[in-house]
């Protein structure tokens, strides 16, 4: 039987401003919302605007994929502002995670958006490669 989706405010396409966002245009927008064995009830989602620079020079200007839980998802989010699909790759890099989650080989952020946009930040800044 599958599962239903939680009775909540999060559904495919919903785009949020979230607290403590790196900039005043970023935002967070809903892909996936699902019950994963284990986890519990988990919200997946790209970040639009946050435009981080890696050291070659190259800008990341959204994160396509965080798979983020959904107290935390709960807590970051202050206002719905419109609806529109996530960005291009979100769906081939859900997908990807998903594969890795089942295999127990990846995991959930339990912080805040805005604290998962800090620490991918923080890895290209010290030069690791991040998706």
């Amino acid at each position: 039987m599958k599962a239903k989706v939680p009775e909540g405010r999060f559904r495919r396409g919903q785009v949020w401003t979230f607290k403590d966002a790196p900039l005043s245009e970023s935002r967070v927008i809903v892909g996936k919302v699902e019950n994963i064995k284990g986890y519990g009830w988990v919200v997946s989602v790209c970040i639009t605007n946050v435009h981080i620079e890696y050291k070659n020079g190259v800008k990341l200007t959204d994160i396509s994929h965080i798979p983020i839980s959904k107290e935390a998802m709960e807590a970051s989010v202050v206002e719905h502002t419109e609806t529109r699909e996530p960005v291009d790759g979100f769906d081939l890099a859900r997908h990807e995670w998903r594969e890795l989650i089942d295999a127990r080989e990846a995991g959930v952020f339990t912080v805040g958006v805005a604290e998962v946009a800090k620490l991918i930040s923080d890895a290209i800044a010290k030069g690791h490669d991040v998706p």
